[in-house]
């Protein structure tokens, strides 16, 4: 903590293995730091110890990238929807692991975000982290106008190990394009490209992927074809490609 408070200026700081005190011990005697440059912050392994108890400390006003990516689980679980409250940052970037996500709930941390714009998951097959964030993309919609009421500016989302416990119709939807009354093969029923433009989703273990009903097909097929980049593994489109 001493390190950050001698240098206010920094704007980009990671740390790969961090130490602070001891389980049982009382918190170090030190004051709240604010790092009014700090853009990017980056936790690797080994920093999962009290890692919630050193982001209470701090004050980051214009953070724009956070990457956590633990080993273990975190104890106690660190409280982004409270940090990100208090911050009230430009946030672009996020970055977490399985150890960070396990006992979140992913839709109120995003909440506090609305400027993200990269959101990248890895979970486990007990983690429903990644799946609450599809459900909350597919419904998203706030009005009949088309306004977008979650994450507005998101444009990419990876999700990997994501457990298959989400439909696959879903997908589609998290686009916020609606498909009500789209011909397919005229180009002038086309509507306009959204803003979430690539997604990777990487399903573990492999599913089924032959329960995917055509109308389903239809809508990812004609995703592909307005320009998003959609990556699915297992190899979703190409294995329907030649049936739809």
């Amino acid at each position: 903590m001493e390190l950050l408070r001698l240098a206010p200026q920094l704007e980009e700081c990671t740390f790969n293995m961090m130490e602070t005190t001891e389980p049982g011990d009382p918190d170090p005697p030190t004051n709240n730091i604010a790092m009014p440059n700090l853009r990017a912050l980056f936790f690797g392994a080994n920093c999962e110890d009290r890692l919630d108890v050193f982001l209470v400390k701090l004050y980051l006003p214009v953070l724009e990238e956070l990457h956590i990516d633990s080993i273990t689980n975190l104890e106690p679980p660190i409280d982004l929807v409270s940090h990100f409250a208090r911050w009230r940052c430009p946030l672009r970037r996020l970055l977490l692991s399985d150890h960070e996500t396990q006992q979140m709930v992913m839709k109120r941390v995003l909440l506090q975000v609305p400027t993200l714009e990269y959101l990248h998951l890895s979970s486990s097959e007990n983690n429903p982290a990644a799946c609450d964030v599809l459900y909350a993309l597919a419904d998203r919609l706030g009005s009949a106008d088309g306004t977008v009421s979650f994450l507005p500016r998101l444009k990419t989302f990876e999700s990997f190990n994501t457990p298959p416990t989400f439909s696959w119709d879903v997908i589609p939807r998290i686009f916020s394009v609606s498909f009500d009354g789209v011909d397919p093969i005229s180009p002038a029923s086309l509507p306009p490209r959204p803003v979430l433009q690539r997604v990777i989703i990487h399903v573990n273990p492999e599913p089924d992927t032959n329960e995917v009903d055509q109308e389903t097909m239809r809508r990812y097929l004609y995703l592909k074809r307005i320009g998003i980049e959609l990556d699915i593994d297992p190899p979703l489109l190409s294995s329907h490609h030649s049936s739809v």
